[in-house]
């Protein structure tokens, strides 16, 4: 599928912050973006509401990089992303 995006080019990708923050640097920046990038470790912290709220905060479109991740990686892939939120608390 091709999109035609409108604006500057650059596509935000918020997969390591707090959805709040992202929503905060939307805000600020959304001249600066032509889309939101949602990746699965945001969709699995906020839940699939996070697509639409990106949408009304940018007025943007939203960009779904969601990977298939095997069902054997899957708590793996899990550990990580706590052990990297529990990095990013200190």
């Amino acid at each position: 599928m091709t999109i035609k995006l409108e604006g500057k080019g650059l596509i935000f990708s918020p997969d390591f912050i707090a959805t709040q923050d992202a929503i905060t640097i939307i805000k600020k920046c959304r001249n600066y973006f032509s889309a939101v990038k949602v990746g699965n470790i945001m969709l699995y912290q906020e839940g699939i509401n996070v697509i639409q709220r990106l949408k009304d905060v940018s007025a943007l479109p939203v960009i779904c990089d969601f990977k298939l991740w095997t069902y054997r990686m899957l708590p793996r892939n899990l550990l990580e992303l706590e052990q990297k939120e529990a990095w990013m608390e200190l």
